[in-house]
């Protein structure tokens, strides 16, 4: 699904792969940084400024990883959902790493996407 003129942020480092399936989907791919308190109070400022200059221009979804490899940092999930629910985008979150053995997100996240080759899990389904 491509929405028009919007766009996909990304806190952290994703899979080489997946910015270029983003940009298959998404009119602009925009990385902001780790998601720091001060990077993310950024981002919200960011989205006030944009709903009032061109609501057309909107946010499509906001990906991370929880926890980013390699240097197992972690975005504020909480506030990332708040903002998602407050601003209508989805939140992708990438849990490779922590995996639903141990990290359970799904109560923040509207898509969890996972490496199948190192987590698969019975609670997922996968699409091939």
């Amino acid at each position: 699904m491509r929405l028009r003129h919007a766009k996909t942020v990304v806190f952290g480092f994703l899979y080489e792969l997946t910015p270029k399936l983003l940009r298959m989907y998404g009119s602009d791919l925009e990385f902001v940084g780790n998601g720091t308190r001060e990077e993310l109070d950024e981002f919200e400022e960011m989205l006030k400024l944009q709903r009032y200059r061109d609501p057309s221009d909107q946010v499509q979804a906001v990906w991370c990883e929880c926890a980013s490899n390699p240097l197992l940092r972690t975005v504020d999930l909480e506030r990332l959902r708040r903002l998602a629910d407050q601003y209508g985008f989805f939140l992708v979150v990438d849990d490779t790493i922590g995996s639903l053995a141990n990290i359970d997100v799904l109560e923040v996240a509207d898509v969890i996407a996972e490496t199948q080759t190192t987590q698969p899990t019975q609670r997922t389904t996968y699409i091939e």
